[in-house]
């Protein structure tokens, strides 16, 4: 499978998630909201970052509102990780096809790619045990976690450039 083909499947893959979601509680107007923001991205997407970014942008919120209305929160934060893991493919593609001669393509894409699913993975774990636990803490408390949890996430990242 390509880069290119693995991006268009998780922009697809995003937006059908949300659709069915939202669908399946009866919320047609995001459904249709899911349906042209991942249509968009997908037919003008190559090669104009912004409308990629609106595009991802777009499917987050809907995910991030559809997260607040109480629909399956597995279903929300995969459409979010994967919308993610499409923008970065599609971002990395950009970068890659900018007209620079790119030396080892596809050891440069598969370091790219183990490390884009280490970070997915983390993300879609980290999306569980936030949906399974239900804690109650103040503001700084919850900054503070924030905080820790990136830095791990970066030693993460760091440890696997290695």
């Amino acid at each position: 499978m390509t880069i290119r083909t693995l991006s268009v499947s998780g922009i697809a893959l995003a937006a059908l998630l949300l659709i069915v979601a939202n669908i399946a509680v009866g919320r047609f107007s995001w459904a249709l909201a899911a349906l042209l923001l991942g249509g968009t991205w997908l037919a003008l997407g190559r090669g104009r970052p912004v409308v990629a970014g609106i595009g991802f942008a777009g499917l987050i919120i809907l995910a991030a509102l559809g997260t607040g209305a109480s629909q399956p929160l597995l279903w929300m934060m995969t459409a979010a990780v994967v919308a993610l893991v499409a923008w970065d493919l599609d971002h990395f593609l950009a970068v890659t096809e900018s007209g620079e001669q790119v030396y080892n393509r596809v050891t440069l894409e598969r370091i790219h790619l183990r490390r884009l699913l280490a970070v997915a993975v983390a993300g879609v774990v980290l999306a569980i045990i936030a949906g399974s636990v239900d804690l109650r803490f103040g503001l700084v408390a919850a900054l503070s976690l924030g905080l820790l949890s990136l830095f791990a996430l970066r030693s993460v990242v760091r440890n696997l450039k290695r």
